[in-house]
């Protein structure tokens, strides 16, 4: 399904973020992504699904159930760094 396709990484995380259906990834850091050009490579860096899981091994995240955030009002699940 993803062979060839290539996004943003903000695009690819909004993606996965909503196509599981019980669970969201939290980034604590995005330490896979280049602090001093992070703009670029979040926003407008276009990468392939293998590049966006490499750089997210390289990050620190957690995963929550989207039941608890939602008892906590929180239903907005993209990353602002």
């Amino acid at each position: 399904m993803f062979a060839g396709q290539v996004l943003t990484s903000d695009q690819w995380f909004n993606y996965l973020n909503n196509a599981n259906k019980y669970h969201v990834t939290i980034m604590q850091h995005a330490g896979g992504w280049n602090a001093h050009n992070f703009h670029f490579e979040w926003y407008e860096e276009k990468i392939d699904r293998a590049e966006f899981d490499k750089r997210m091994r390289g990050s620190t995240i957690t995963s929550e159930r989207k039941s608890d955030l939602k008892k906590k009002g929180i239903t907005n699940y993209e990353y602002h760094p």
